[in-house]
């Protein structure tokens, strides 16, 4: 039921976009005005290169493939581009269907600001050798605005709605089970490029609201919050490294920082033999988290 969902949705965006683009002069002279076709954006390192929180779009013809995730991604236009995400193809190594697609439309194009909207939909399949099966729908919807300060320097606002939903087993089985996930967040950061071959960019993502939901046959249950920063978690900071190697090559290094307020671990507990006394906490979890993080982008 989702998957029909979700594929309608795409067809229909896609179809509505591709139109908006390849007939645009005849819809502005239906609205009787005249027709002013959007401007290319200034250039960066980073042009034709499109990320998860930027407003790049793949060149009209150009198909770009990003490196660990496999993502593919085809200019239809220079500001509409349809793709697919490479890893979740790897079930179909064993004969289940699975496939997340996306697309990506640079609505808003001036010289100053820009601003796109992405769609991520589609369902991941796996049959473990033992056990039940699981099924997995997955979608994902940004916008992304990018604001030019000069010629050297983006400041980029990003909206994100994060939603997976998976089931295991059939629900009439006692070990079936079900789970969904539905995020929202916020993120702003900043981009200063040194050159035609050198950036650096900041990265503050911070969770909105999340809802959780799970369901299995002997118990089901709901948990939903709007989240405060610094209660017991904090914006998470991805720090990113550009290089344009040639006209081809893009090379991201970085790292994510993640922080939590620590929290007290569960107590020792006195079984009466004498051997555990202490009533002292055994530790605490939370804390400073740091994840390496390298992507490599190449346009054919």
């Amino acid at each position: 039921m989702n998957f029909f969902r979700i594929a309608r949705c795409l067809v229909f965006i896609i179809v509505v976009l591709i139109w908006d683009v390849s007939f645009p002069q005849g819809a502005w002279a239906q609205r009787g005005s005249n027709y002013e076709p959007k401007s290319l954006p200034p250039q960066t390192p980073l042009t034709g290169f499109p990320g998860l929180f930027d407003t790049n779009v793949a060149d009209e013809g150009s198909l770009v493939v990003g490196m660990p995730s496999f993502a593919v991604d085809y200019g239809l236009t220079d500001h509409l581009s349809v793709g697919a995400n490479g890893w979740s193809l790897l079930p179909l190594v064993s004969g289940v269907p699975s496939i997340i697609v996306k697309t990506r439309y640079r609505f808003l194009s001036e010289s100053s600001v820009q601003s796109t909207v992405s769609l991520h939909g589609g369902y991941i399949g796996f049959r473990p050798s033992s056990g039940p099966r699981i099924d997995a729908f997955l979608s994902i919807l940004t916008n992304n605005t990018s604001f030019f300060i000069g010629d050297q320097t983006l400041l980029n606002l990003s909206l994100l709605r994060f939603s997976v939903s998976g089931t295991s087993g059939q629900r009439t089985d006692l070990d079936y089970s079900a789970i969904g996930f539905t995020g929202y967040f916020a993120a702003i950061g900043g981009q200063h490029f040194f050159g035609k071959s050198f950036g650096a960019g900041v990265l503050l993502m911070q969770p909105l609201y999340v809802d959780i939901a799970v369901d299995s046959a002997v118990a089901s249950g709901n948990v939903n919050s709007f989240v405060s920063a610094g209660s017991s978690s904090y914006p998470g900071i991805r720090l990113m490294g550009e290089f344009r190697l040639g006209k081809r090559w893009l090379l991201s290094p970085g790292a994510f920082i993640s922080y939590s307020d620590p929290q007290p671990a569960a107590k020792k507990a006195d079984d009466g033999s004498g051997d555990t006394t202490s009533n002292e906490e055994s530790g605490t979890s939370g804390g400073l988290g740091i994840t390496p993080l390298v992507e490599a982008m190449f346009r054919f």
